[in-house]
């Protein structure tokens, strides 16, 4: 009985996604931001990766025609959009409002989509070396003495 419930859910989850999953793969990506002037206005990204990756990762987990394809066509359109190094950024598209570098969250998500879909990423050692002297990890990937040296996309391109 919850059984049946709970798969009842999931195929209405899936419907939503579907329904939400734009052309491009991308889904569809709402904000409050102010405008100045005129109060709070909504926008709507269009290419949304870290909002992407989140919803790819538990569909890797849902065996399913409907979710293999969300996740398949969500990965597809955004694997363009990683660098040569298997980063992404939150927004992947230069023309978006705000430009945000690549960061640890978005990469780590897509790099665990994209070993679910046993296209795994090399990007271990780029992930470990954002762990500091204190032990804490960063959210931005910040150059470090063997990075510059390592890893030519911490220079300016």
């Amino acid at each position: 009985m919850i059984d049946q419930l709970i798969d009842k859910k999931i195929a209405a989850s899936l419907t939503l996604l579907s329904n939400e999953q734009a052309e491009n793969g991308y889904f569809r990506t709402y904000d409050m931001q102010p405008n100045y002037g005129s109060g709070m206005v909504w926008r709507e990204y269009e290419k949304n990766g870290f909002v992407t990756a989140n919803i790819l990762v538990p569909l890797a987990s849902i065996r399913s025609k409907v979710s293999m394809e969300l996740l398949r066509h969500g990965y597809k359109a955004t694997i363009g959009n990683k660098n040569k190094y298997g980063l992404w950024q939150y927004f992947n598209d230069k023309n978006e409002a705000f430009f945000i570098p690549y960061e640890t969250d978005t990469s780590s998500l897509f790099s665990y989509v994209a070993l679910k879909l046993n296209k795994p990423e090399n990007n271990k050692e780029l992930f470990y070396e954002q762990i500091n002297k204190d032990e804490h990890f960063n959210l931005w990937f910040l150059p470090n003495y063997i990075s510059v040296f390592n890893h030519p996309f911490y220079k300016l391109n």
